[in-house]
């Protein structure tokens, strides 16, 4: 079976009797998407700012957050403040 060149995926898929209407619908969509992109630089610009801002998001969800830090690191410093000894004798002062 030798394929003419001008023949796009959805009209050979079409044509065979082996393919369900399922199949054959969506490689049609494929080809005008394709053609779409081909045709059109718009569509090449929206795709590429697409993935420019999901690296952005990517990027920003990575980061992490300097308040928290800031946050972290006072407790931590408040922490080893308050020695075990120190706690101790508030409760004993509390009791009496």
């Amino acid at each position: 079976m030798i394929m003419d060149e001008k023949k796009t995926a959805c009209e050979v898929f079409s044509a065979l009797e082996t393919t369900s209407e399922w199949k054959a619908s969506f490689i049609c969509a494929n080809d005008d998407l394709h053609r779409a992109l081909v045709e059109s630089p718009l569509a090449i610009f929206a795709y590429a700012f697409g993935v420019l801002l999901v690296m952005f998001l990517v990027q920003h969800a990575s980061r992490p957050n300097p308040n928290a830090l800031k946050k972290r690191s006072r407790q931590r410093s408040q922490n080893k403040d308050i020695k075990p000894e120190d706690s101790s004798k508030k409760e004993d002062n509390s009791a009496s």
